[in-house]
């Protein structure tokens, strides 16, 4: 069946239930439920040389400003970040420019398969950042970047974007927050977030 992009957005949003119910999941299975996604659509992540943008604050903003000089160098860049704001298409961007509905739409139709089938998984279905991450991957190959820019979610050493072999990893300030999930220790928060390097 092909998918409408109202169809595209509503699967995408039924995967919000799960980022829920595994919220206490370990990260490392996280990490292999992308990983596995990511395999099973040809390993895209692999073909892109990636900047991983992790810290605290300002994260977005430096994506953003670092997208701007590489584009005004001349190269193709892709922009991923999160959350939206009004558009789920916010968050995947080439040029500066959003994903158009289309593209999503059969982006999603070419996930959707592999989201269901690795439910018959031990680790299960990828949740909906996990997806998105896999949709961002994917849209980047599929349309030649140069580069990557993606904005890193929770932490860094398990989450899910850190699936890449970036070329460059940015680390802003770091402070607490996450703590139940980092560590209760600027310490321990700084060592997660420095997971992303290589």
């Amino acid at each position: 069946m092909t998918l409408t992009y109202r169809d595209a957005l509503a699967f995408i949003d039924g995967l919000l239930s799960r980022e829920r119910a595994t919220a206490s999941a370990a990260e490392a299975v996280k990490l292999r439920r992308v990983e596995t996604l990511l395999t099973l659509l040809g390993g895209p992540h692999r073909r892109i040389p990636t900047v991983l943008i992790a810290g605290t604050k300002g994260k977005g903003s430096t994506a953003v400003m670092l997208t701007s000089i590489m584009q005004a160098a001349g190269h193709r860049v892709g922009l991923y970040t999160k959350p939206h704001l009004v558009d789920y298409r916010e968050r995947f961007r080439v040029d500066g420019e959003l994903i158009g509905e289309d593209t999503l739409t059969r982006l999603v139709e070419k996930i959707r398969p592999h989201v269901e089938s690795m439910g018959a998984l031990a680790e299960g279905p990828p949740s909906y950042f996990e997806a998105s991450v896999a949709l961002a991957f994917l849209y980047f190959a599929d349309t030649s970047v140069d580069l990557a820019v993606v904005e890193v979610g929770l932490g860094g050493r398990l989450d899910p974007t850190n699936i890449a072999e970036p070329v460059l990893s940015v680390l802003t300030p770091v402070s607490f927050d996450h703590m139940d999930a980092l560590g209760d220790t600027l310490d321990n928060i700084a060592r997660e977030k420095a997971g992303i390097i290589r």
